[in-house]
């Protein structure tokens, strides 16, 4: 008997031992965070334990916005143009972000909203614009 308490004494330490779990001391997801990708580059907006939240920006998708030097406004005044881009969230998700518009998506059991608040650089009136140049200021939030 005394060998038999002795041996649940000891697979319960050992088994104490094994279910012992790394504490996360993580801080809240940071609701309206601002972020600045470039084109063909990944950033984390939050990385915490298993919760992760990383933008990849693949690549813009159309980009008619007014250009500078060029006065839009005068020939059509509710024209202001559109830029739409491709990320990726977390290295899983394709979602297209239209400028200006907010965009809800889901991802690891969280519910996100994404707002492309600015596409640089901004047209050139007659130039073009080289496609590895972009940047993206992109606000998300966790609902």
């Amino acid at each position: 008997m005394k060998f038999f308490v002795i041996f649940l004494s000891i697979a319960g330490a050992l088994l104490q031992a094994g279910c012992d779990k790394p504490v996360c001391d993580c801080p809240a997801f940071p609701n309206g965070d601002t972020v600045i990708v470039s084109i063909k580059e990944k950033v984390s907006v939050y990385s915490c334990c298993d919760d992760r939240f990383s933008i990849y920006f693949n690549g813009v998708k159309e980009d008619s916005r007014c250009p500078d030097g060029f006065n839009c406004v005068a020939m059509n005044p509710l024209w202001e143009g559109s830029a739409r881009i491709s990320v990726k969230i977390n290295s899983i998700q394709t979602v297209e972000l239209n400028i200006h518009q907010p965009t809800t998506i889901h991802s690891g059991g969280h519910t996100y909203t994404l707002l492309l608040s600015d596409l640089t650089p901004h047209p050139k009136s007659g130039l073009p614009t080289d496609p590895n140049s972009y940047k993206a200021e992109i606000i998300v939030g966790r609902n």
